[in-house]
């Protein structure tokens, strides 16, 4: 059996997003509508990863299950000039 360690990579891909963001100021917005620890955990790593490349976080935590919290924020998302593409994570994929 052969192991493979997806680290080094991991790390070139983490510096070259470092890198383009220095130059860029990119943001990454989330919106996380659901009390799910599990999920909760993801928010968590997503908001490392973008804080260890320079890259900043806008992250919204509604209640679980805030529909119109969550279409409201993806709305005030879209109009923001800083925030030029956002994909859904959504039930389904």
């Amino acid at each position: 059996m052969t192991l493979l360690d997806g680290r080094p990579l991991a790390a070139e891909i983490r510096a070259a997003a470092a890198e383009a963001a220095a130059s860029l100021s990119p943001v990454l917005a989330a919106v996380v509508a659901t009390a799910d620890p599990g999920a909760a955990w993801y928010a968590g790593s997503i908001a490392r990863s973008a804080e260890a490349t320079g890259i900043e976080l806008r992250e919204t935590r509604l209640a679980a299950h805030d529909v119109a919290g969550v279409l409201a924020t993806l709305d005030a998302l879209s109009a923001d000039a800083g925030v030029r593409e956002r994909e859904s994570a959504g039930e389904g994929r």
